[in-house]
């Protein structure tokens, strides 16, 4: 249960209704600040709708961290998103594999690139020399700028999502029974 309130748009100023727009618990949350929280809003949507980077390449990246972290409600979302956005129930297991340091069974070269630099900046808070030059010749330096700012920015995400206690909703939860949490690090429980 939430720390705080789940706010509605009956519970904002006018001006402050639009955080709501898509109401899903973070968003209600973010509400009790919303100086804070509709920048925060608008600089996740711009990485998802806006950025360069591949939209798969993407969601394995926010995945692995929510895998990294055990956070069921970033895992939950971000596994209908990214079914949604090319993802395959395959790419999804071998994100559950690879969190747990085991080798991927179908993954190329960038993905798992991608998913090594996420590792680095996500569970080590720091990306090796090695691996940003080779992100930059496999993806070009805006996208792995992009990259970089997307993981650390759900990794602040997830972090919130603790900070709160903030439950996942019914419609997303029973996609954690087809692919459940592995971590967190240090923590790790077992592959179903």
């Amino acid at each position: 249960m939430a720390r705080v309130a789940l706010l509605s748009k009956d519970d904002l100023a006018e001006a402050d209704r639009d955080i709501l727009d898509r109401p899903i618990n973070l968003h209600r949350v973010l509400a009790h600040a919303p100086v804070l929280g509709k920048p925060w809003i608008t600089l996740g949507n711009a990485m998802r709708y806006d950025i360069a980077l591949d939209k798969r390449l993407r969601e394995m990246a926010i995945l692995e961290v929510g895998y990294i972290y055990g956070a069921p409600y970033e895992v939950s979302h971000h596994l209908k998103i990214g079914l949604g956005a090319g993802l395959t129930e395959q790419d999804v297991e071998d994100v559950r594999r690879e969190v747990r340091g085991l080798s991927p069974k179908d993954l190329g070269d960038v993905e798992r690139l991608v998913l090594a630099a996420t590792r680095e900046i996500a569970f080590d808070v720091d990306l090796r020399q090695t691996t940003w030059d080779r992100l930059v010749v496999a993806l070009g330096e805006t996208e792995a700028v992009e990259l970089c700012v997307v993981v650390s920015y759900y990794s602040g995400v997830v972090r919130l999502l603790a900070a709160f206690g903030v439950d996942v909703e019914d419609e997303y939860a029973n996609l954690l029974d087809r692919f459940p949490l592995v971590g967190p690090i240090g923590g790790l429980t077992e592959l179903h």
